[in-house]
């Protein structure tokens, strides 16, 4: 696209060559005289027409013309001199190319210095020039609007005006020093606005020299970085809490295994103790410290997203009402409990347990915040989340939603301990009187089941922590018979077991063949395939864990299935670690069994196991 400027000297070039063609032919034409002074005439209404560089200029050259104009009448008589006449024509044509070469090069000059400056005043990065001595000589909008000043505010001033007292001498003046020493530089410096609030700033800065390589200034390309720390520190937590979570699922996976070998030997010894009260109650004690420890490594394995759930449909307002009692034990009774139900009826797809790990931790973080007693709220409502939903949520896939929130009139969060309240270990508590984790855990388990959770909180306001579950229409689930055990376990039919570590694995080979059935044992997938090419007979049942070295339970099953289509299986695992997600099953289809758990439950899921129908081949 064409130039203005471009347009302007087209135009010059060619009244200029007109002009000087004309003049010469009327010259050639037109006898000399009074007429002479006509071409002249040109030359004044031209030099209006070019808009030389500076007004003084205009009026120089005009009166310049009108000069050569009154020579020419004078010197232009009929019959006068004809040189005299040709130096005339000479010194009015070249008036006119040097007027029309000046103002070509102005407008040139303009064009560009127009371009440079809307450059700089539609910057999105503040530009600032200063003198030497620090005081602002340019300023463009984008500065000025960062620190919340117009332009004029800032031409003159020092630029301790936009420094407090202890950056300008901690940051900027050593940061101005290197900058003169090495012509430039760059640093993160924080700056002042005038309603007094700071914000961190990248300033990139170069110091101006004469043409003679004097330092005459300084320029700085300001770039307010508050949004870009902030996705930083984002950034840096999700990728601490991933790696935190694996950490967590590895070591919630050998604990629990750790925890099922001390709850089952634990049962053992109760049986045989059955008459010793002296020997069952320290027995009970230790039962108990492993059932808290289970309840630990839950709340990790939440947190980690590793954490087998047995989901169902089922109405959320419904398990707020069964659970409530419970909860109410964990309170005193200075603290009320309020439910508001939007509808009758609040539908999601989860695991039970992992709602109500949700709901306990919430009301025992409230508790916390309200030493002096207050009121706790439990809502339930219904969203839609649209394409352009709040921030918090963006994750999430669009469409509905049920909103469990817990609201608490305790004492409220700061703004940077809210942001950092998910975080595992993250707490304000005393080391004796918190873990960490209970909001981590809410976190986690409402990722887990394709949800999201924010807290909204203000110091002396409360807090109100919400917890997003994708809403269902389907009919509620009846609840499964726990366990599912039988009333006899006993049975004499050929069990491969298989378990990598060994305590654990010794443990349940004496529970099943205490009940008459006859074991074979394989602490790893290939020494499970070799005993199975090497038994005469087909297996009635193999018991396995999900996650060992060298092979996963799935996949070693799977070859068993090869040669044996109707054996059964029972899976057992502290997680998963998605093995069974990536075979196309999950808990509510798979017979699969979390550790920890108890010697009785697990003989009677045997016993079930056997007495079912084979699985189709």
């Amino acid at each position: 696209m064409t130039s203005q400027a471009e347009m302007e000297r087209h135009a010059i070039t060619s009244s200029v060559l007109l002009l000087s063609a004309a003049i010469l032919i009327f010259d050639l034409l037109v006898p000399l005289g009074i007429a002479g002074c006509i071409p002249y005439v040109a030359v004044v209404l031209l030099s209006a027409r070019v808009r030389a560089p500076q007004p003084r200029y205009t009026w120089a050259v005009a009166i310049g013309t009108s000069l050569l104009t009154l020579l020419g009448f004078y010197f232009s008589p009929a019959g006068g001199a004809l040189w005299m006449v040709l130096v005339n024509r000479g010194l009015a044509l070249f008036a006119i190319w040097v007027t029309a070469a000046l103002a070509v090069q102005h407008r040139e000059a303009e064009d560009a210095l127009y371009r440079r400056n809307q450059a700089l005043e539609q910057s999105r990065e503040g530009i600032a020039i200063c003198d030497l001595e620090g005081r602002i000589q340019f300023v463009n909008p984008a500065l000025a609007n960062m620190h919340g000043y117009v332009v004029e505010d800032l031409l003159g001033e020092g630029l301790e005006l936009l420094h407090t007292s202890e950056q300008v001498s901690g940051e900027l003046l050593p940061f101005i020093a290197r900058v003169r020493a090495r012509g430039g530089g760059l640093a993160e410096i924080d700056h002042l606005r005038r309603d007094g609030s700071c914000f961190p700033a990248r300033v990139s800065a170069t110091l101006l020299k004469s043409d003679r390589g004097e330092p005459r200034g300084i320029v700085a390309i300001v770039d307010d970085i508050g949004d870009e720390l902030e996705l930083e520190m984002q950034l840096r937590q999700v990728q601490k809490m991933e790696s935190v979570g694996r950490l967590a699922g590895g070591v919630a996976h050998d604990f629990n295994t750790i925890l099922g070998c001390i709850q089952g030997n634990c049962e053992l010894l109760e049986q045989r103790a059955s008459g010793e009260r002296r020997l069952r109650e320290p027995l009970e004690e230790i039962h108990r410290a492993a059932e808290r420890g289970t309840g630990l490594t839950r709340q990790l394995l939440a947190f980690s997203r590793n954490q087998v759930l047995e989901t169902r449909v089922l109405d959320l307002n419904e398990l707020i009402c069964e659970f409530e009692p419970m909860l109410r034990r964990l309170l005193t009774e200075d603290i009320e409990v309020v439910r508001a139900f939007e509808r009758a009826e609040a539908r999601v797809r989860a695991d039970p347990g992992s709602l109500q790990q949700i709901l306990m931790n919430l009301v025992v973080n409230a508790s916390d915040a309200m030493p002096r007693g207050g009121r706790i709220t439990l809502e339930t409502s219904s969203v839609l989340l649209e394409e352009d939903r709040e921030e918090a949520f963006r994750d999430l896939e669009a469409g509905p939603y049920v909103v469990l929130t817990l609201t608490d009139t305790g004492c409220g969060m700061k703004e940077e301990v809210r942001r950092r309240a998910f975080e595992p270990f993250f707490s304000t508590k005393d080391i004796d009187k918190g873990t960490g984790l209970g909001l981590s855990m809410v976190y986690g388990i409402a990722k887990q089941s394709d949800g999201g959770a924010v807290i909204e909180s203000a110091p002396g306001r409360g807090t109100a922590v919400r917890v997003l579950l994708p809403e269902v229409f389907e009919g509620v689930e009846a609840r499964a018979p726990a366990g599912g055990a039988a009333a006899d376990t006993s049975g004499s039919e050929t069990v491969l077991l298989v378990e990598d570590d060994e305590a654990f694995r010794s443990l349940l080979a004496s529970v099943l063949e205490e009940r008459g059935y006859r074991v074979l044992v394989a602490a790893h997938p290939a020494e499970a395939l070799q005993l199975s090419d090497g038994h005469p007979e087909a297996l009635d049942c193999i018991v396995t864990d999900v996650v060992m070295p060298g092979m996963n339970g799935v996949d070693m099953v799977a070859k068993l299935r090869e040669t044996q289509r109707e054996l059964r299986v029972l899976f057992m695992s502290g997680y998963t670690d998605d093995v069974l997600s990536e075979r196309g099953g999950s808990v509510g289809e798979l017979n699969f069994l979390h550790k920890p758990f108890g010697m009785e439950e697990f003989a009677g899921r045997v016993r079930s196991l056997l007495d079912a129908d084979p699985p189709e081949s």
